[in-house]
């Protein structure tokens, strides 16, 4: 409640987000349990501050998914088996947050914006399904777009070489 008094909810959520795509790319180059914890743990405390980081988390989980079935063609489990272990222990505490928010509030959006009430219903139901909406019709065809150009084998080799990885740091 404070940091979304003193404005700082946005970019505290925005910097959580940021981390889960840097916790990504890690993932990406140099797998291992300890880069799927901070994956794990970025995307929770992400998920924690709003629901709509959901979003953002099976998007880089679907991508992290992509590449490790092609290194698993070639052999190597490395990438998706920590992918899988951090995704589905993020999908199962996640899960449990959320359905216990809404049993607790009756609503998924961050408290700081709602008075708590004493029931549950679905009365925030119309917000939530408004920004979805408006989400899919202003970035859908963009991001289909850009996932159809893009040639995610050179990018995924791109990505693993370690002078490049340093660009992007």
């Amino acid at each position: 409640a404070i940091l979304a008094t003193a404005g700082m909810e946005t970019p505290l959520f925005l910097l959580l987000v940021f981390l889960t795509q840097v916790a990504t790319i890690l993932l990406l180059t140099r797998p291992s349990a300890r880069t799927a914890l901070f994956w794990f743990a970025t995307g929770l405390l992400a998920l924690l501050g709003r629901p709509d980081a959901f979003f953002f988390l099976l998007a880089e989980a679907l991508l992290l998914l992509v590449f490790a079935a092609g290194r698993w063609k070639s052999g190597s489990t490395l990438l998706a088996r920590h992918t899988l272990l951090a995704f589905s222990v993020l999908t199962v505490v996640g899960t449990a947050y959320l359905a216990w928010k809404y049993y607790y509030f009756g609503y998924l959006l961050p408290n700081t914006f709602y008075v708590k009430s004493g029931s549950i219903d679905l009365s925030g139901l119309y917000h939530v399904t408004d920004f979805i909406e408006r989400w899919v019709k202003v970035h859908f065809f963009p991001v289909l777009i850009l996932s159809l150009a893009t040639d995610f084998r050179k990018l995924g080799q791109w990505l693993v070489k370690r002078e490049n990885l340093e660009l992007l740091a």
